[in-house]
C-alpha cells in the first residue's frame, strides 16, 4: 500500500555476475542478462542497506579546495587527514491508521440552545516514511535522510562484502526506539479531526517496516595559510553539513556497527522462483507476496528464506448474473474478541454490540462465528478498504467455491497484502464497528484483545464495469482507479 516514491536497489545476480536494479517493494527479481527470476527472501525482520559514495577519494582535493577558497579565500596548502564514514539511519514505513471517539464540539448557537455535544467518530489515514539518525554521537549535521529516492540507490548490507576503507558508526538506537520515535512522528501528522473532546482512540502502523540505511560521509581536515578547517561532508551530493573554521577537529567515532547484532537479521537471500512441489517456474510479478502455481495450483508465500505452502480458494460468482469477472484477494480470519472475563465469538454477540444492518435473526446468528474479510489487493484508498471489511464481517456472505482445476481460467488479482499486516489490519476493523455512542462497545471491542484462528485466502468475485469494481455478494463498489491490479 506504499503512496511515496520508492527507491532503487542494486545488486549482483547470483547466476551470472550481471547488475540488477529494481525497486525495495519489489518481492521477485529478474536479471536482464540472464534471465534468471530470483525470490527475494529473508527480509521480515530489519534490512539492512548501504549507499555507495559519488565524491570519490579523487574528487575530494577539488571539492574541499572549492569551499575553503569560497568561505576563505586562500587554497588549501595540504590534506591533513581524510576519512570515509558511513553513518546508520533508521527509516521506519507503514500505513498509519487513527480511529478516534468522542464528542463533536457545539458551536455558540447549539449551546446557546442547550445542545449537548454530539458524539463523533473519526478516521484519518495516511502513510508514514520516516529517518533520522540510528546513533546518538557524534553530530554529523545530518539529522534526516529526507525524500531523496531519486538519488539514491541502495545495496544490501553483507558483514563479508562491507567497505573496509570506511568507518561504520555503532548503532545505539535499538529498533524498539527507532519505532516509538515513528509512532510519535505518525501521531503529529495526524492531529487534526472533527472530534474536538477525544474520549478513546487506536492507533495502529500497519506493516511496519524497519530498515537501516548506512549512509556515506568524508570527514576532512586540511590546512591553509593563517588556517585549518576539519569539514563533513555528504558524500553523495558533496554539500558540507558541519565545518570547524577554527583548526583540526577530531571527531570520534565509536565504529563496528556491523557487528552490532541489533542492527538487524541475516543477509537478504535470493532464492530460485519455482514451484517447489512441481518445479514450475512461478508467475513473475514484482510486487505479489503469493505466488499460485500455474501448473498445480498451489498457492505460496516466502517465510525466512523458504516457500510455505497457503490455503486459498475462489469464490464461485452467481451464476444468472453475465458479467466479466475479476478475482481480488482477501484474507480471511475467524475472530474472537475478549475482554476480562467476556468473550465476544459469535455474530449474535457482536451485533448486540454495533449497528445492524439488516433484521437479525440472533438465535440464527448464535450459531455463526466471528469472519473478518481483510482485502489483500493494493489499493490507494486505505480508508475505503477499512469500509469494505466493516461492511463485510457484518453481512458475512454465503459463498460457494471454484474447483482448483477450473482457476485457470480465471482472472485471479495479485496478492499484495501479505498475512501478519491482514492481522494488523484486523484491529483497526474491530475498532470501526464500535457505535459512537455505545459505552459498552467501547469497552469491549476498543479494549478487548483480539485473536485470530484459520487463516485462509480467497478470491471474490467482482463485477467489472467501465469505472467500478463491484463485489458481487454484498454490492460494494470499488472505483477502478483506486485498485491498482497485476
Amino acid at each position: 500500500m506504499s503512496e511515496t516514491q520508492q527507491f532503487q536497489v542494486a545488486a549482483d545476480c547470483p547466476q551470472c555476475g550481471g547488475g540488477i536494479e529494481f525497486e525495495e517493494e519489489a518481492s521477485v527479481i529478474r536479471c536482464n542478462y540472464c534471465g534468471s527470476a530470483l525470490l527475494l527472501g529473508n527480509r521480515q525482520g530489519v534490512v539492512r542497506y548501504t549507499v555507495e559514495p559519488r565524491i570519490r577519494v579523487e574528487d575530494l582535493n577539488r571539492l574541499v579546495t572549492r569551499v575553503i577558497y569560497k568561505q576563505t579565500g586562500r587554497s588549501i596548502t595540504r590534506l591533513l587527514e581524510q576519512r570515509s564514514l558511513k553513518a546508520p539511519f533508521w527509516r521506519i514505513r507503514g500505513n498509519v491508521f487513527r480511529w478516534i471517539l468522542g464528542r463533536r464540539k457545539t458551536s455558540g448557537s447549539e449551546a446557546a440552545l442547550g445542545a449537548t455535544a454530539q458524539y463523533e467518530k473519526d478516521l484519518k489515514a495516511r502513510w508514514l516514511d520516516f529517518t533520522f539518525p540510528a546513533y546518538q554521537k557524534p553530530d554529523v549535521g545530518l539529522y534526516s535522510l529526507g525524500v531523496r529516492a531519486s538519488v539514491i540507490q541502495l545495496r544490501y548490507f553483507s558483514p563479508s562484502s562491507r567497505d573496509h576503507e570506511a568507518e561504520f558508526i555503532k548503532v545505539d538506537v535499538p529498533v524498539k526506539q527507532a519505532l516509538l520515535r515513528g509512532l510519535r512522528a505518525m501521531r503529529a501528522g495526524l492531529a487534526s479531526s472533527k472530534v474536538k473532546q477525544p474520549e478513546m482512540e487506536r492507533i495502529e502502523l500497519i506493516g511496519e517496516r524497519a530498515s537501516l540505511i548506512y549512509f556515506p560521509l568524508w570527514v576532512v581536515s586540511c590546512a591553509y595559510p593563517r588556517g585549518s578547517a576539519t569539514l563533513i561532508i555528504d558524500a553523495l551530493g558533496g554539500d558540507v553539513l558541519k565545518a570547524w573554521w577554527d583548526g583540526v577537529e577530531k571527531v570520534q567515532v565509536h565504529s563496528g556497527a556491523w557487528l552490532d547484532k541489533a542492527a538487524g537479521l541475516g543477509p537478504v537471500q535470493f532464492l530460485p522462483f519455482r514451484c517447489p512441489e512441481c518445479g514450475w517456474d512461478l508467475p513473475f510479478h514484482p510486487y505479489n507476496t503469493i505466488h499460485v502455481c500455474r501448473n498445480c495450483h498451489r498457492a505460496w508465500n516466502e517465510n525466512h528464506g523458504r516457500l510455505v505452502e497457503v490455503d486459498y480458494f475462489a469464490v464461485d460468482p452467481p451464476k444468472a448474473a453475465k458479467h466479466k469477472w475479476a478475482f481480488l484477494p482477501f484474507w480471511t480470519f475467524r475472530g474472537v474478541i475478549v475482554h476480562r472475563n467476556h468473550r465476544v465469538e459469535n455474530m449474535a454477540q457482536l451485533l448486540r454490540l454495533t449497528v445492524p444492518p439488516r433484521v437479525v435473526d440472533f438465535q440464527a446468528e448464535a450459531q455463526n462465528p466471528i469472519r473478518f474479510f481483510i482485502p489483500a489487493f493494493k489499493s490507494r484508498g486505505l480508508s475505503h478498504l477499512n469500509r469494505m471489511a466493516h461492511i463485510l464481517v457484518l453481512r458475512t456472505p454465503s459463498r460457494s467455491y471454484i474447483p482448483r482445476h477450473r482457476l485457470e481460467e480465471k482472472n485471479l488479482m495479485g496478492v499484495y497484502l501479505p498475512q501478519e499486516e491482514a492481522r494488523q489490519m484486523a484491529r483497526i476493523v474491530v475498532f470501526s464497528l464500535i457505535p459512537a455512542g455505545n459505552r459498552q462497545a467501547r469497552q469491549v471491542l476498543g479494549r478487548g484483545k483480539l485473536e485470530l484462528y484459520e487463516p485462509c485466502l480467497e478470491w471474490f468475485p467482482f463485477a467489472v464495469s467501465k469505472h467500478n469494481y463491484t463485489e458481487a455478494l454484498s454490492g460494494f463498489a470499488l472505483a477502478r482507479n483506486s485498485v491498482e491490479v497485476s
